[in-house]
């Protein structure tokens, strides 16, 4: 299981559709469009079973940053697959690709993500 985090409008679902044939939803305006959390079917790569996890971009244009970090963790925490045993085993973090530099949002979420999960996990 990984997740998919990012920033709102950098490509997570896309992502999603492609590595997984998937249909879930693109946003082609300057609203978001994923508005849940949401785990696609999952699927083989290289003989292990994959599966993703759409989230929530952050910086959306409806909800606060504190706000998705809360939906993807009560997710993540009562989903039927982790509640079986299986364990989150990486998060991917995409951000666009014109950016030619990391962030104030993304540093603070490298920065918690690494205080979440300590320096090993890296």
């Amino acid at each position: 299981i990984c997740s998919i985090m990012g920033s709102s409008g950098s490509g997570k679902t896309t992502f999603i559709n492609e590595a997984s044939r998937s249909d879930f939803a693109i946003g082609r305006s300057l609203k978001s469009c994923t508005s849940e959390v949401q785990a696609m079917k999952s699927f083989k790569l290289n003989g292990l079973e994959v599966t993703l996890i759409d989230t929530l971009g952050f910086d959306d244009t409806s909800h606060s940053d504190m706000d998705i970090l809360t939906m993807i963790g009560a997710y993540l925490s009562q989903t039927s697959v982790f509640i079986h045993g299986a364990k989150l085993a990486g998060i991917i973090y995409m951000h666009h690709i014109s950016d030619f530099w990391i962030g104030g949002t993304n540093k603070q979420n490298f920065k918690m993500f690494l205080e979440l999960c300590g320096q090993s996990t890296l």
